[in-house]
């Protein structure tokens, strides 16, 4: 089950004290009941902007409630993590783990129906996932988390094939008390699927917010920094307000940057001074013209 949140490492979430207001907005949605409650979120950003980070500190926070019925996390460099036949038998699992009545449920159906996890995604859903779990009575709320589904396999140039339509569609009407968290980058095809005028009101879209973004990038390099300049002795100040400044700025919108930043400092085969001094004043004019911001970080380090 490598795809699940527990095969991902403990410390893949958020930076303490980051992304707070995000992961409170997707609590509270969660928490929300009614029928006009929307039971799927689509948190969408650009790559490196944390959005699995986001994912995985929900999971462990839904967890820790006993909340957490299903995880994907999605990887197009893993065979098992993309492939279409594969998420719906695991978001199965995952719940039969979770809900003994609803493995009992599944049970039954895996008798009486023994290739049912190999079907069309549209009898999977159906027979592995909604059908037993209206079967359960008084089922307690669960969260389903598919995080980074623009690294899922595409069938019919969609990505998760008729997963994410089928979704939308069955889920309202199922009358359970689940809800799915969806993160992706905002690919064309993805947001033609959320886009559809009908399933608007089934819904919730959000964007990552980029002075957020900044915000917790500068508190990241801030922590990640004075630690540098503690475990290796540098007399503070150090680096200084201004060259802090200078990189989040460079960082951009992406925590990716900001942690190979942090890296490349703190390479112990060399003096973090040294490190700065070479990211930040480079000889080359050229470049710096060419490459702004983030792209220039990446050329100074490879």
């Amino acid at each position: 089950m490598t795809a699940s949140y527990f095969a991902r490492a403990p410390d893949s979430g958020c930076f303490p004290g980051t992304r707070k207001t995000l992961i409170d907005r997707i609590s509270m949605w969660f928490n929300e009941n009614g029928s006009r409650v929307p039971q799927i979120f689509w948190l969408s950003g650009s790559s490196g902007t944390g959005k699995t980070a986001v994912s995985h500190t929900v999971c462990k926070k839904m967890h820790a409630h006993g909340q957490l019925g299903a995880s994907f996390f999605f990887s197009r460099d893993e065979a098992d993590r993309r492939q279409l036949a594969s998420i719906i038998p695991t978001l199965a699992f995952q719940l039969a783990s979770v809900n003994s009545l609803y493995r009992r449920k599944l049970c039954d159906v895996l008798k009486a129906h023994p290739d049912a996890p190999s079907r069309a995604q549209q009898y999977q859903l159906k027979e592995l996932l909604l059908d037993p779990l209206k079967e359960v009575p008084s089922l307690p709320p669960y969260l389903i988390v598919l995080d980074a589904l623009d690294e899922c396999d595409k069938e019919r140039a969609m990505e998760g094939g008729d997963l994410i339509p089928l979704i939308l569609q069955e889920l309202p009407n199922s009358g359970l008390n689940i809800k799915v968290l969806i993160t992706s980058r905002p690919e064309r095809s993805i947001k033609d699927m959320f886009n559809a005028r009908d399933i608007a009101s089934y819904l919730v879209k959000e964007d990552i917010a980029s002075y957020l973004v900044k915000e917790d990038i500068a508190s990241y390099l801030t922590h990640h920094l004075q630690r540098i300049q503690i475990n290796r002795n540098i007399t503070p100040p150090w680096p200084g307000d201004q060259v802090l400044k200078d990189l989040v700025t460079r960082a951009g919108l992406f925590f990716v940057f900001a942690a190979t930043i942090v890296n490349f400092v703190a390479d112990t085969y060399y003096s973090p001074q040294a490190q700065l001094q070479r990211l930040l004043y480079s000889e080359n004019t050229e470049l710096r013209a060419a490459y702004m911001q983030v792209d220039l970080i990446y050329l100074q380090v490879l």
